[in-house]
């Protein structure tokens, strides 16, 4: 019985080498996007007042209101984006990522109660308007255990913004699920980057740039293993 086991266990088969170089695509949504940070940072600078609601008078003479919409008003807002990666194993259990993203673009109105007593030094203007867009790019260490994969590392943000600064470092979190010899994969990201503050009125606070990634994605190796 046990030259049986032994010679068993001789014949098990041995776990299919990963491939040293990977290349994958991801394609998803923002859980939470830029534009929530925007317009929350608005608001917490006295450009999120609502104006006065429009009241008329019906064939009864009654007044009736309607209620404005509420700001900042947040326009042509991306929700979808796309992930380019290159993978470097460095063992059977860790690897290297570096990554490109697209981040979530727009355009934030902002309005502010210029009627207000006493009146914010930030008001400088009844109406502010503010465009976010960008790229990013990520390297990240990860850890892979069973069909998951964790990891963290640096990133840095280039927006298109009014911004100051305008490249912003930070930290990417990014957990992945796949099944070994499967070229799918799926993927929930978090990224988080340096303050910054709109380059134009005085006195804003500064905010944290940051997106909540969720998406689905397809690997492939250099010599097309998967």
């Amino acid at each position: 019985m046990f030259g049986a086991a032994t010679t068993a266990q001789g014949q098990r088969p041995e776990r299919e080498r990963e491939p040293r170089w990977t290349f994958g695509a991801s394609v998803g949504g923002f859980l939470r996007g830029n534009s929530n940070a925007v317009r929350q940072w608005l608001r917490q600078n006295s450009y999120g007042a609502s104006e006065p609601p429009s009241c008329t008078f019906n064939p009864l003479l009654n007044r009736t209101c309607e209620p404005s919409d509420p700001y900042p008003r947040i326009s042509a807002s991306s929700h979808v984006s796309e992930m380019g990666s290159i993978g470097l194993r460095l063992s059977d259990r860790v690897l290297i990522e570096t990554s490109v993203a697209g981040e979530q673009s727009g355009t934030a109105l902002g309005h502010c109660d210029a009627a207000a007593v006493p009146v914010d030094a930030r008001c400088t203007e009844r109406f502010v308007e503010f465009e976010f867009s960008g790229i990013s790019f990520g390297a990240m260490a990860l850890l892979e255990w069973n069909h998951l994969r964790i990891g963290a590392g640096p990133a840095i943000l280039l927006a298109d913004w009014r911004m100051k600064p305008n490249n912003l470092p930070g930290v990417w979190t990014d957990a992945q699920y796949r099944i070994r010899s499967w070229p799918f994969f799926a993927r929930i990201q978090y990224r988080y980057y340096q303050s910054a503050t709109l380059d134009g009125p005085v006195g804003f606070t500064r905010f944290h740039p940051s997106t909540l990634f969720v998406g689905a994605g397809f690997m492939t190796s250099a010599n097309n293993d998967f």
